[in-house]
């Protein structure tokens, strides 16, 4: 029998040679592709440490994690090298969290092996050799559920307070789940409140002192009391001009249309008041289309395969690396629509069922609804704005086809009736 600490060390070991040999095919070392995201991630970096100032799209955690190089007078490329670094851990992080939730669910065979499934998902590795925030938010978001789970194991507050503050620092390096933290508090609204009174409130006090420095620091510089002004841009340059495109019958190129163009030439304070009229007039007007480019945003970022392998290229020529490419393109496109639809299914499921849950089987499968219905603002991004959740659907997963958690009858018995 393979001891506890042994089958950590065999997953960290399994993990590290997949990931040189899966870097090695398709010539990680050698790319030169940067998202168009990361340059405002890196311009985020230049503007806390350098002008001393945050940027007004991406919350400052990630910034300060990312840019430590600076602190010691390093060049800006040693930013890459250290979030790759950063990436690799939480990468790593999130499938030992994987393990340890699914091992308080089902035996440790099962939990390894279910942990093994994470290692193998091509869009979660491809997306570790950008400087992005996918990785290390859903570090943070696994982490949160784990804590969850301890809370719920043990009603230790402390574990609740870790969850809560952690939840609130994640909105510090993706702010995707403002409105998730509501849910939460609503969710926990009797421990919260025993919470807040007893001495690990101090943790979530920080967190939320830290999310008001941000707000208060973005007022200051650019005029708007918000965590990010990224919302206002992504309903106007993706849903809303997907919608505006139905409604004239053009295709939709993002970031190469006139609203877009119009768009960016606009204040920040501008953005945001432009924003809200276009929502008003599009549900006035054009709330068909709209719901239309809701659904086709939906539909895009569940069926599409990981842009950090479409992106590569054979910089050293080997023989190999088209089919490689091909079939890592083919199998990210398959494990997308795979978890997707596989993550809702099974949320609806367990939030549906009468029995008595877990609360954390709840408050994973919640937040898979989330994540997923929130990405349909956005599109375009291959399986980025999926593959968050995976994690969370994994563990959902290793609970519902474990004989504990389906309680159904035999199908003899079922027969007798």
């Amino acid at each position: 029998m393979i001891s506890k600490i042994k089958y950590e060390y065999l997953l960290l070991i399994i993990a590290s040679l997949w990931l040189m040999f899966f870097a090695f095919l398709l010539q990680y070392n050698q790319q030169t592709y940067i998202f168009p995201d990361s340059y405002s991630y890196l311009l985020s970096i230049k503007q806390f440490f350098f002008e001393f100032k945050l940027n007004d799209h991406r919350p400052f955690l990630f910034s300060l994690l990312n840019g430590i190089p600076l602190l010691f007078n390093l060049s800006i490329d040693t930013i890459f090298e250290w979030s790759l670094f950063l990436n690799i851990i939480s990468w790593l992080g999130i499938i030992l969290l994987i393990y340890k939730i699914s091992s308080t669910f089902i035996n440790r065979e099962k939990a390894f092996i279910f942990s093994l499934i994470y290692v193998f998902l091509i869009g979660s590795l491809g997306i570790v050799f950008h400087l992005l925030t996918e990785t290390f938010f859903t570090f943070f978001l696994t982490l949160i559920i784990y804590q969850f789970r301890k809370f719920e194991l043990t009603k230790n507050n402390k574990y609740l307070s870790y969850a809560i503050a952690l939840l609130f620092l994640s909105l510090l390096i993706k702010p995707i789940l403002k409105f998730f933290v509501l849910v939460v508090i609503i969710f926990y609204y009797k421990d919260f409140f025993e919470l807040i009174k007893s001495k690990f409130s101090i943790l979530i006090y920080l967190s939320i002192s830290l999310v008001f420095f941000q707000m208060y620091s973005i007022r200051k510089t650019y005029g708007i009391f918000t965590i990010s002004t990224i919302d206002a841009s992504t309903y106007y340059n993706y849903l809303g001009t997907k919608a505006d495109c139905f409604k004239n019958n053009i295709e939709f190129e993002q970031g190469h249309n006139q609203r877009h163009l119009y768009f960016s030439k606009l204040s920040l304070l501008e953005k945001k008041e432009v924003a809200i009229e276009d929502l008003k007039q599009q549900i006035k007007s054009n709330k068909v289309n709209l719901v239309k480019a809701y659904f086709s945003n939906l539909y895009v970022n569940s069926s599409k395969g990981s842009a950090s392998v479409f992106g590569c290229d054979n910089i050293i020529n080997t023989s190999y690396f088209a089919a490689f490419q091909f079939i890592f393109k083919a199998i990210s496109k398959t494990q997308n629509i795979f978890f997707t639809l596989s993550g809702v299914i099974v949320s609806i499921i367990i939030l549906r069922r009468n029995e008595q849950e877990e609360k954390t089987l709840k408050i994973v499968s919640l937040a898979i609804l989330y994540l997923f219905f929130i990405s349909g603002v956005s599109s375009d991004q291959g399986d980025r704005l999926h593959i968050v959740f995976f994690p969370l659907v994994i563990i959902l997963m290793a609970k519902f086809f474990n004989y504990k958690c389906i309680k159904t009858k035999p199908f003899f018995a079922l027969l007798q009736k």
